[in-house]
């Protein structure tokens, strides 16, 4: 569960919006954004703020027009009040006819509802200043919110299903929403010669290209049979530490794809399979961007490993599986290929 709130910044025609929203991740860590979504003719935007885990300021410079979020995920309730908190009553606004920038804090409390889920039974409370901005020579602006609307949840709903953002990539970073890393790999640990761009090992990096918006994550490489059954794949771990997360509450996952009309082959590697025949399911790339929705009960494996051992009271064996998820990968099939190239985007679980 999480919450949204809108602050608006508003005089005449003259005008900011943000959106501050956060959720609680299934392994327990709290994501918290803050995001421009109407900044009218503002040419320039800075927000300052610190936290506990980033004891050094937080400059956020956007650019003439551009539309963006500073999205950070903490491990606990207090560290995302306390960054929230910071980095809405810090913000510094700044036009370009401004001969200086005042920046007055009022002692009005603005507050936010806080929920994080309903084992919790109990709402939190943000207080965040309100901003007064005073423009020499020009108008006082005041910030004013929303405060009295109810908090949504934040996740994004297609019919009665719910979805839980894993990624939207739109921070080019390769961490992602959930706090796991993302990563590249290949053949080499087999003596293969296959090739992957980003390079295993290295950082990952995002590309610009995204289903929706500005990134997404993608790879490019060539697949050779110097190993017999040559592949290469990226994938992203579900927790920081690597530690298996159980995603039963989930009954699936979706993704957006994008690719060179080859068929892949997502795989969720889990702590029930000890050989890396891990459950998955096959799927084409197309070259456009293409929503792939795969339900976990129509996981399997793919037969040439040791079949996963499984407690039958517990429904499928793909079912059970998810319950020790370690990470997901995306990984090609078939031997050789010249060219690949796979880009993925906005990867979501869909909850029961």
């Amino acid at each position: 569960m999480g919450g949204i709130n809108e602050l608006l910044f508003n005089r005449g025609r003259k005008k900011i919006k943000l959106k501050a929203t956060w959720s609680r991740n299934p392994n327990g860590s709290i994501t918290a954004t803050i995001k421009v979504v109407d900044r009218g003719d503002f040419p320039t935007v800075n927000i300052f703020g610190s936290t506990s885990e980033e004891p050094a300021s937080v400059a956020w410079n956007l650019g003439k027009g551009t539309i963006s979020a500073i999205t950070k995920t903490l491990s606990t309730p207090e560290e995302a009040k306390q960054w929230v908190s910071v980095q809405i009553g810090a913000i510094k606004w700044k036009l370009e006819h401004w001969r200086s920038n005042q920046v007055l804090q009022a002692p009005t409390p603005l507050f936010l509802n806080f929920r994080f889920s309903k084992k919790m039974k109990k709402w939190l409370l943000l207080s965040v200043l309100m901003a007064i901005i005073v423009l020499p020579g020009a108008y006082v602006y005041k910030m004013q919110s929303f405060v009295n609307q109810k908090p949504k949840v934040e996740q994004k709903v297609t019919g009665k299903e719910q979805l839980i953002l894993l990624d939207d990539c739109e921070q080019a970073s390769n961490i992602n929403m959930w706090g796991g890393l993302w990563f590249s790999f290949d053949d080499r640990q087999h003596g293969g010669s296959s090739e992957v761009i980003p390079t295993p090992g290295s950082v990952f990096q995002m590309s610009p290209g995204g289903a929706h918006f500005k990134y997404c994550t993608r790879i490019v490489g060539k697949v050779t049979t110097k190993y017999k059954w040559g592949y290469i794949g990226m994938g992203t771990d579900l927790k920081h530490s690597g530690a298996p997360l159980d995603l039963s509450r989930f009954k699936g996952i979706q993704f957006y794809v994008k690719g060179d009309d080859k068929m892949y082959r997502f795989m969720i590697h889990s702590q029930a399979t000890k050989d890396f025949d891990d459950f998955g399911y096959n799927f084409r790339a197309p070259e456009s961007w293409t929503k792939i929705k795969i339900l976990f009960k129509d996981m399997t494996q793919q037969g040439w490993g040791e079949p996963a051992k499984w407690d039958k009271s517990q429904g499928e064996a793909s079912i059970y599986a998810v319950k020790k998820a370690l990470c997901i990968v995306w990984e090609t099939l078939g031997q050789p290929q010249d060219r690949v190239e796979l880009a993925v985007d906005n990867i979501a679980l869909i909850e029961k």
